[in-house]
């Protein structure tokens, strides 16, 4: 998830199409360690992306449901007005985060986390391939320098609209 503030402008975020995934075949339970990311290829398949998987495997059509989860955390976080004072002229201040999602066998999508500092590349994302987050700055590098219409990404906006008087 890229979020960006520019001076005046309201807040921008953007997710990935990119979306790193790792199956398991048993149920979630935060008090064990053998369902975390990091012991994939140790007793669960290595993650890999969202769009590699097989159009039979239930998941591989959930890109929609982790986008409209992020939207509803982004209209939550621009609710709260803490976006709502504008920038210095020519500031520009942005973040990527690392949104981990539980999928359920009915493929309902939860929001499990957010990681301010996702691991790109390292600890539990070793196994992925570096050009997927090579894409992924290359990607935001453009979004932030150039603007988000200036140049193709693979990133998609979302739409964060608050409704200003209910707040």
């Amino acid at each position: 998830l890229l979020v960006i503030k520019k001076h005046a402008s309201p807040l921008g975020a953007f997710v990935h199409e990119d979306v790193i995934c790792s199956t398991h075949a048993s149920a979630y339970n935060s008090n064990a360690k053998s369902a975390h990311v990091s012991q994939a290829g140790k007793r669960f398949p290595k993650p890999e992306l969202l769009q590699n998987l097989p159009l039979s495997h239930p998941a591989s059509n959930i890109f929609e449901k982790i986008f409209d989860s992020s939207q509803i955390l982004m209209q939550l976080a621009e609710s709260s007005g803490t976006f709502s004072d504008p920038l210095p002229d020519g500031l520009i201040c942005f973040a990527l985060f690392g949104n981990d999602f539980l999928v359920s066998n009915q493929l309902d999508v939860k929001l499990c986390e957010v990681n301010s500092h996702p691991a790109l590349g390292w600890g539990t994302m070793k196994d992925v391939t570096p050009k997927v987050f090579k894409r992924l700055i290359e990607d935001m590098l453009d979004i932030v320098v150039f603007g988000e219409s200036e140049k193709s990404t693979r990133f998609r906006k979302l739409s964060i609209q608050v409704d200003k008087e209910n707040d």
